[in-house]
């Protein structure tokens, strides 16, 4: 299962591809170049990754710009070597294709920002008039990326849907819940049906429902210039984050660059402590999950997982004479422990 932002991009991608080599009448030699150009703007726009600017730079269309033509340069470079293999005239036009793709590419990127218009034909006509394409045809590939792209951005269904907790104790952070609402049984089975939605052999495909809700949040969000100032956290709680054809799927689903902006993953001690090599190599902010309700020596416990080196802690639940220790404990400095109790 992949990412349904990637899913995305790869769609983005793939449609800025073919309107540009409806431009170029050599599409064999643009095509991987084109790509590269909006690969460049992808990752400049909506996962802050930069590749000739500073690491620390803001997107702007000055930004991406000096990025497209790094870019240029670096294009010309790798085909300097074909300096004495092609003819002088064929590899004078393609220096010369090369040199005009930065011009050309950041008007082509344009097209990304009509993806919620339904009036385009203007703005089509107005992008590339300049260029050697009937916009018929590029009107005609604009119709299916625009319906496709506003149908995507919309999916949901009636069975599941996400909410957002606030963890009790600080601003600004959110436990990612999955809910359902199935009401295809008969009302007496109810019981049933919540019985079976917390058996612990779903805890897998839950957790994936859960986590390509929250992509399309983020990717609306991006995509309607909202900033995401909250920080999220995502339970990934159960025994399948120990086996090995899981963690290859868990890989797959959570490698994207916005998510892991913007996403914790809430990980029980035991589990942590025995596959915690594993879980970092996904790349994400970490927080371990402590229950301290039965145990004796909470001090002795929180130190153990402080001692896990993760971002956050966060305490599930204690008993009740705990709760003003727990509340006042320190991290270091002025880091609080988080504290969500878990509703069944």
């Amino acid at each position: 299962m992949e990412n349904l932002i990637n899913v995305y991009m790869k769609y983005l991608t793939k449609t800025l591809v073919k309107i540009a080599l409806m431009c170029f009448k050599d599409e064999s030699f643009v095509e991987s170049k084109i790509e590269r150009y909006v690969k460049t703007y992808i990752d400049n726009r909506y996962y802050n990754i930069f590749h000739t600017v500073d690491d620390n730079s803001t997107y702007n269309l000055k930004v991406l710009e000096e990025e497209f033509n790094g870019l240029t340069i670096e294009l010309l470079d790798e085909y300097s070597d074909y300096e004495l293999i092609d003819s002088n005239e064929k590899y004078s036009e393609n220096v010369a294709i090369i040199k005009s793709l930065t011009s050309f590419c950041l008007d082509l990127v344009k097209v990304d920002d009509l993806k919620f218009k339904n009036d385009y034909y203007h703005d089509i006509n107005n992008i590339f008039r300049k260029y050697d394409v009937n916009v018929k045809y590029i009107n005609k590939v604009m119709k299916k990326f625009v319906d496709r792209s506003q149908k995507f951005l919309s999916l949901e269904d009636s069975y599941f849907s996400i909410s957002y907790d606030k963890i009790s104790n600080v601003d600004n952070c959110l436990m990612v819940k999955l809910n359902h609402n199935i009401d295809v049984l008969e009302e007496y089975r109810w019981v049933l049906i919540d019985r079976v939605f917390i058996d612990e052999r779903l805890d897998l495909n839950k957790w994936c429902i859960s986590l390509q809700k929250f992509s399309l949040f983020l990717l609306n969000s991006v995509f309607n210039k909202k900033v995401v100032s909250d920080k999220y956290f995502i339970d990934l709680d159960g025994d399948f984050i120990t086996r090995k054809v899981v963690n290859e799927k868990l890989s797959t689903v959570l490698d994207n660059p916005i998510l892991r902006k913007n996403l914790v993953l809430v990980i029980p001690f035991d589990e942590l402590k025995a596959n915690k090599d594993v879980i970092e190599q996904l790349g994400y902010t970490l927080c371990v999950k402590i229950n301290l309700e039965h145990i004796a020596d909470i001090g002795t416990k929180i130190e153990a997982a402080k001692n896990l080196g993760t971002s956050y802690i966060l305490v599930s639940d204690y008993k009740d004479r705990d709760a003003d220790y727990i509340k006042q404990y320190r991290i270091s400095d002025d880091e609080p422990l988080l504290i969500y109790k878990e509703v069944e």
